[in-house]
Formats: structure tokens, C-alpha cells, sequence
């Protein structure tokens, strides 16, 4: 029990502080946890579109999907050039710049995940599921991908010349980007009712109790 003295000088024996101590260790470390699991959520829908645009970027490079996608949207085009260039360099050429503009797409599409997770959070005030509305518009921005790369790739090749045929993608105005994204989230920054009361409690006790703030 404690004395008058103990509380009026707001001093704890030594158990009582370890005890709280380890109880605000917990806290800690639990609001760190939540914050790696709502980084791997996120992620798992962006782990799965990543996964889906490296198989299909891998058959561009060892099949003849590219072409064979491209020759049916400008079929005249493509037979004009390949009667001047052949059938190879044609097809080699295709190849590189679908390749160039499916990974461009995939950092655009990467940039705008970005935007839509720095506000997605705003979704929790109004009682929705953050990490739910995340994953919805996520597949709805993912739909019809490889169709935009596809009519990016015939509309740009329909601009060649058979002189075109051949040279490097910089010469012909393509520089291949890069792109990195990380990140840390928290999946409802206001927290939850429980949240606040806690970290309310917390503050209590480091300032009242502990005398740490």
C-alpha cells in the first residue's frame, strides 16, 4: 500500500515501477507489431500483382505473346514492316518495347497504390476498413494491365518506320525507369476507440505516476 508521503511526493516503491515499466513495454511492442502486420496486408495485394506481371513478363521474353498481341492490333503496320525488315528483327523490336512500356506501367501503377495508401487511412473515420477499401481498389486500378501495355506497345510501333527497326529503345526516345517503395504503415493513424483510450492511459502514467513527462 502506499504511504501519504509516496503519494504525495509521487514516488512508486521499486516493484510497482517495473511493473508498470514492463506493462508499457508491452504497449510498445504491440503498437510496433500492429504496424509490421499492416505493412505485410498491404503488401500481400502488391506482392500478388508483382508476382502476376513477372510471369507475364517472362513469357514477352521467351514466347511470342508480345507480337502476337501486337500484330492483331495493326495488322497492316506490322506486315508492312516485317515485308521490308523480316519477321525477327520486327519481332525484336516489339519484344524490347513491350517490355520497356510493362515495366513503366508497373511503376505508375506502383506510384499510384502510393497515393491511394497515404490517404486510405481517412477510410477508418467513416467506419470502413482501411485495409479492405486498400485491396478493392487495388484490383480495380490492376484490371485491364496487360491490355494497356499491349495498346501502348501497337500504338508506339505504329509510329516506326522500317528504319526504326533495329535501333536501341533510347535512340528511339525509350529510357527504362526504376523505381523502389518501401514503406511503414499504420493502419489507422487516429486508432480505434480502445487506441486512444490506451494511449490516453499511457500518458497518464508517464506523466503522473512515472513523472516522465
Amino acid at each position: 500500500m502506499l504511504t501519504r508521503i509516496d503519494r504525495e511526493q509521487g514516488t512508486l516503491p521499486g516493484k510497482v515501477r517495473q511493473k508498470i515499466a514492463g506493462q508499457c513495454q508491452a504497449i510498445s511492442e504491440g503498437l510496433r507489431a500492429d504496424r509490421h502486420r499492416a505493412t505485410w496486408v498491404y503488401n500481400r495485394a502488391i506482392a500478388a500483382q508483382r508476382k502476376t506481371v513477372l510471369a507475364h513478363r517472362a513469357e514477352i521474353i521467351d514466347g511470342s505473346v508480345a507480337y502476337d498481341r501486337v500484330q492483331d492490333l495493326i495488322p497492316d503496320h506490322w506486315q508492312q514492316l516485317v515485308s521490308v525488315c523480316g519477321l525477327t528483327s520486327v519481332s525484336e523490336t516489339t519484344q524490347a518495347v513491350a517490355l520497356f512500356l510493362l515495366d513503366e506501367q508497373w511503376v505508375s501503377h506502383l506510384a499510384l497504390l502510393q497515393e491511394i495508401r497515404d490517404g486510405i487511412h481517412l477510410r477508418a473515420l467513416g467506419g470502413e476498413k482501411p485495409a479492405d477499401e486498400f485491396h478493392r481498389l487495388a484490383l480495380r486500378e490492376f484490371h485491364g494491365f496487360f491490355d494497356r501495355t499491349y495498346r501502348e506497345t501497337a500504338t508506339f510501333i505504329a509510329g516506326l518506320t522500317p528504319d526504326d527497326i533495329g535501333r536501341a529503345l533510347t535512340e528511339l526516345g525509350l529510357r527504362r525507369p526504376s523505381a523502389t517503395w518501401t514503406y511503414m504503415v499504420t493502419d489507422d493513424p487516429y486508432g480505434s476507440p480502445g487506441d486512444r483510450f490506451t494511449r490516453r492511459t499511457g500518458k497518464f502514467v508517464r506523466s503522473k505516476i512515472l513523472n516522465l513527462e
